[in-house]
């Protein structure tokens, strides 16, 4: 999987994922819901951390599930940015196995960093993944 910031269009999704208006969408031609009708629900991750190799096994995953940047895993004790873009690779991979990314961006809002993925699921749905990377951004190797 490639890791490639998209600019212009990028910041916009990652924007609207902020504001918590981002939804999973299906792919597969489904139609939207009708009012009063309900389905369901793409599948969430699991709260449970995902088992970290011995070169990670510092890191921490808190916060929430990450089904939005309100709701986002944080990274803690990262030495390095590609330490924490590892353990992000790590719990994409746990939580959502054989997904694609096919959106990125990075983003602050209140002093926090914030890095969201739009993933295509193997299932073909397409789910909004956020993580706090508050404490290791900008460190160096």
């Amino acid at each position: 999987m490639t890791w490639r910031a998209m600019p212009l269009r990028g910041l916009v999704w990652c924007a609207v994922v902020l504001a918590g208006s981002v939804a999973v969408r299906p792919l597969n031609g489904d139609q939207a819901t009708k009012p009063g009708e309900t389905r369901a629900a793409a599948p969430s991750p699991s709260p449970k951390a995902p088992p970290l190799p011995r070169s990670l096994s510092h890191i921490v995953f808190s916060g929430g599930d990450g089904l939005g940047c309100d709701n986002a895993v944080k990274i803690e004790h990262a030495a390095s940015l590609a330490q924490g873009e590892a353990a992000e690779k790590v719990w994409v991979d746990f939580h959502f196995p054989k997904a694609r990314k096919i959106e990125h961006a990075t983003t602050g809002k209140d002093g926090r960093h914030f890095e969201a993925f739009a993933l295509k699921t193997a299932a073909g749905d397409v789910v909004n993944v956020c993580f706090d990377i508050s404490d290791f951004f900008g460190k160096q190797n």
